[in-house]
């Protein structure tokens, strides 16, 4: 009995009590839904947000440099689980088409802190629109990022018992370690024990990491001990080895580490 304007906002709570109300009575655990839309009110009933439907670009309107952006804005909004199409969805003929290394570096990003790991084909069915399936090399590098999600699972799953008792995001701007680091907007902490640069720009190779100060950071492919100063070090970043690092006394980090050099 209210008007469309009025009720605009009230509604994505209301789409979500319907969403949980009808899987609660399948009582069936192993369905869940995502939304995009929200309120202040409609986090407790929804399990899982998505940030929409990014442009196949790099972009920082639409398109990769978008879902960091939006992981973090939308994690201290209370959006505490959330994910993007890996790869991206909108595709624009001529204009945006997704490229191979896009498609990798979106993998990447996709690893360390979302909530779940979901590709999506994008909206053109087009040969020209790099996919996980294409070629050996993709697929090889794709599996590479399934295992180390696979990994983390009791990682990522503690995260999430967290968030739900104190609203903590799985992807944190690095002002939650310190809050003096507000202008360090390029990077994330996973959890608490891991910081992650991703690399959202084509043939960055090479990338300045912020090291915080009075931390003992190890990189993760690599191993090096690096001792944080609020300095920056100029660290390589390769296709399949995004510059991820790991507090040094890290149950985690260290079997994370240990695993991909068994590998």
């Amino acid at each position: 009995n209210q008007s469309a304007i009025n009720f605009h906002n009230v509604y994505p709570e209301e789409w979500a009590k319907l969403n949980k109300e009808v899987l609660n009575e399948c009582n069936n655990k192993d369905i869940i839904f995502f939304m995009r839309s929200s309120n202040l009110k409609s986090v407790k009933h929804t399990p899982l947000y998505w940030l929409g439907d990014q442009l196949v670009s790099w972009d920082n309107f639409d398109g990769l440099k978008t879902v960091l952006n939006g992981f973090l804005s939308s994690g201290i909004s209370g959006h505490s689980l959330t994910h993007s199409d890996i790869g991206g969805y909108t595709q624009v003929p001529f204009i945006h088409i997704r490229s191979k290394e896009l498609l990798l570096r979106w993998i990447e990003i996709s690893t360390f802190g979302s909530a779940i790991f979901r590709t999506h084909i994008g909206s053109l069915l087009s040969k020209r629109n790099a996919q996980v399936f294409n070629d050996i090399n993709t697929i090889m590098h794709f599996k590479k990022f399934i295992n180390i999600f696979v990994k983390l699972k009791k990682y990522r799953n503690k995260l999430m018992l967290h968030a739900e008792k104190h609203g903590l995001p799985l992807m944190r701007p690095m002002a939650i370690l310190d809050n003096n680091y507000w202008h360090i907007f390029n990077q994330y902490m996973f959890g608490s024990d891991f910081m992650i640069c991703p690399i959202m720009s084509p043939k960055q190779y090479y990338i300045n990491v912020f090291m915080p100060k009075n931390i003992v950071w190890v990189h993760l492919w690599s191993g090096t001990i690096i001792n944080g100063n609020d300095n920056y070090i100029r660290i390589k970043s390769i296709i399949g080895e995004p510059p991820i690092f790991y507090m040094i006394n890290s149950t985690e980090g260290i079997k994370l580490n240990k695993y991909i050099i068994d590998i």
